[in-house]
């Protein structure tokens, strides 16, 4: 059950916007320490879609749970008039790389500007709404978020709630790769998942960085003697054309990172292989 909760990231209002001169190029400031011509500047409402439904409007922040896509999106009818103060809007998560860019005069009339994030460490996080003119963030309105650790089996889903076809993409405006889980199940009746990235030519490394963030270092890899023969037992839905790089034995789940061969034994892509972790205790 999804739910939905509005963050109001109006100025002065919900959160408190700051007005910055911090890091900027020049700048004149006016003595109450507003940038000129920034008084009427509100921000538009910023829509944020969760999995429980619950507003929030304090500097608690909301809590989600570790790989719980958030959604965000703003309305073009809420940007009107924002570019008579400033160049873009700029959404930005404390101490992490990447930004998404939110150009108030992008011909979306009756559109939204919607991205995703998700958080893969459990913590207390605080996300920026920007505004920009020229060189400078002349308004800054703050979202606190409170991450926990996810209760779900894996990537925030639980092996119960599976059925064939069930899938979820990963992906955060922050980051150049996205990566989609697919949920099957062989003749046997097997269930696994097949997780692949998109937007990157170097996979089997950005799968392995992804998968190692999450569960630490693999339990066997390729200079293990074992790996084969630990991937023939107890690895139950595996497929002839694929060969084990590294597992990661980690309660409740059996992670290893696949290579998919051609019919000459070259890697044609690479995939994370996943199975309930029911045999090895």
């Amino acid at each position: 059950m999804k739910r939905i909760f509005a963050i109001c990231l109006m100025a002065l209002v919900v959160f408190g916007c700051e007005d910055l001169q911090q890091g900027t190029q020049g700048g004149n400031e006016s003595e109450n320490g507003n940038t000129p011509g920034t008084e009427t500047l509100k921000f538009p409402t910023l829509w944020g879609i969760g999995e429980d439904s619950k507003p929030v409007f304090d500097k608690e922040g909301t809590e989600v749970s570790t790989f719980e896509i958030m959604s965000f999106n703003i309305f073009e009818e809420d940007l009107e008039g924002i570019e008579e103060h400033c160049d873009s809007l700029v959404w930005t998560v404390k101490d992490a790389e990447g930004s998404h860019i939110i150009v108030p005069n992008n011909n979306l009339v009756g559109k939204t500007n919607e991205w995703t994030h998700y958080f893969t460490k459990a913590g207390n996080y605080e996300t920026y709404l920007d505004a920009w003119k020229g060189n400078e963030v002349i308004k800054r309105s703050v979202f606190y978020v409170k991450v926990k650790e996810s209760r779900k089996d894996f990537l925030h889903m639980n092996w119960a709630d599976m059925t064939r076809g069930s899938r979820k993409e990963l992906s955060s405006a922050l980051r150049q790769q996205s990566f989609k889980a697919y949920y099957h199940e062989d003749d046997a009746g097997h269930p696994y998942f097949e997780i692949t990235v998109l937007g990157v030519l170097e996979d089997q490394q950005v799968l392995y960085d992804f998968i190692t963030g999450t569960y630490g270092a693999p339990t066997l890899t390729a200079d293990d003697k074992a790996l084969m023969s630990y991937y023939q037992k107890y690895c139950l839905a595996k497929k002839a054309d694929e060969s084990p790089i590294a597992i990661w034995n980690h309660d409740p789940n059996l992670v290893v990172l696949i290579s998919d061969d051609d019919e000459e034994g070259n890697p044609e892509r690479y995939l994370l292989h996943v199975e309930q972790l029911t045999v090895i205790k």
